[in-house]
């Protein structure tokens, strides 16, 4: 019943929400409500996953229809930008229990007639209420914390059903994992079909470009950037240890990038990191010499990413070669532990939003930024920062 409250109070405050900020412009708003279901099923990727049948997801979500007035809405060729709640199940009630989450999406547009061809992806934030416990929740070994990411990317068909009305199908993945803030946490992969129903009171303006009477023009040009790197996370392990303590991880990045004159950057540059648990493990395990610990427990990723701009907000890609990583080569050749393939020796990855303090007219640039950083296929840390970009 608790559960049940939360979920129709955060539905209710959105939708207070949903009404009243389209009212800063609401003779030039238009905005889409829509309810879709997702149906799929988990994808068992470890040993210990537990039995689980049918997975459902349940979505409300607000979209704002962009008309061309700011740079970035032509260079998508106006997309649709908003968020969802969604009510999550996992086809397990007892063991992985069931979870509520808020997601900010942005969904790019493909029109033919009056048929809409899209996709979405969106990265937020989900409230569990089993993860794992010792006492209370032994066998979820999927979730490890009340918190964790929820990420979903979508494609769909929609077309018109009545006056006001759109119906859209579709399939969906979604995935959910704390980013190793808490162990265990094997993670959460969903691949559904969908089926909604939306609601537009002005239908006819979903297909057109509107455009302000001034120029938009976004010139090509390049940016370095510096960055700091705050990380949270326990020991490396998907299923243990359980209950550790939680570790900070420090760095420093840099990086060009050359924006395309469509709001989009290549980019490419190096992550320094300093792990306190590696500095920790190699003492206790004596894995290298004690006067080389700080030494070994540092790591250097070379990278290439791509950023999508949308004005001031950002989300970005990074895919990495691990230049120096002593320490997880070393702990590959420990004989009692599971051994690490290519993947996960050699390769580090990483996916965020960033938000510029200042729009791209500016010179420099600070921003702020939020990612999970993954080492191969599996989480390493939740990565908080600052930087500034400068041309």
């Amino acid at each position: 019943m608790r559960f049940r409250r939360i979920f129709l109070l955060i539905i209710s405050l959105i939708c207070l929400a949903g009404v009243v900020f389209p009212q800063t412009d609401s003779s030039r708003s238009v905005i889409q409500v829509e309810l879709n279901e997702h149906v799929g099923k988990l994808i068992k990727i470890h040993g210990e996953y537990p039995d689980n049948k049918t997975s459902s997801l349940t979505e409300v979500g607000f979209f704002w229809k962009t008309q061309g007035r700011l740079q970035w809405h032509q260079a998508y060729h106006f997309p649709s930008y908003g968020f969802s709640v969604i009510h999550a199940q996992f086809g397990n009630n007892e063991v992985l229990g069931q979870s509520i989450a808020a997601i900010p999406f942005m969904r790019f547009e493909k029109w033919k007639g009056n048929t809409r061809w899209a996709w979405r992806a969106g990265f937020g934030l989900a409230w569990f209420n089993k993860p794992y416990d010792e006492q209370d929740h032994p066998f979820n070994k999927v979730i490890g914390s009340t918190l964790t990411n929820m990420t979903m990317a979508r494609v769909e068909m929609s077309r018109p059903l009545f006056e006001k009305f759109r119906y859209s199908i579709g399939l969906s993945f979604t995935h959910c994992s704390n980013s190793h803030i808490a162990v265990p946490n094997i993670g959460a992969n969903i691949i559904a079909v969908n089926a909604g129903v939306s609601f537009c009171s002005k239908q006819n303006e979903l297909n057109k470009k509107h455009i302000s009477s001034r120029e938009i023009s976004m010139q090509a040009q390049w940016k370095i950037s510096l960055h700091s790197i705050l990380g949270f996370h326990e020991a490396i392990g998907t299923i243990r240890p359980v209950d550790g303590p939680r570790y900070p991880v420090y760095g420093v990045g840099v990086f060009a990038q050359r924006l395309n004159g469509r709001g989009r950057s290549f980019l490419f540059g190096i992550n320094y990191h300093y792990y306190p648990y590696m500095h920790d493990y190699i003492i206790s395990q004596e894995l290298f010499d004690a006067d080389d610990a700080k030494k070994k427990a540092q790591s250097l990723v070379a990278f290439i990413g791509y950023e999508w701009q949308f004005n001031r907000f950002a989300l970005f890609i990074q895919a990495g070669v691990n230049v120096y990583s002593p320490f997880i080569q070393q702990l590959n050749e420990v004989w009692d532990l599971p051994k690490q393939g290519f993947i996960n020796l050699w390769t580090s990855n990483k996916l965020g939003y960033r938000y510029y303090l200042l729009n791209e007219k500016n010179k420099v640039r600070p921003f702020v930024h939020i990612a999970v950083k993954a080492i191969g296929g599996t989480a390493d840390f939740f990565e908080t920062g600052i930087g500034v970009a400068i041309r």
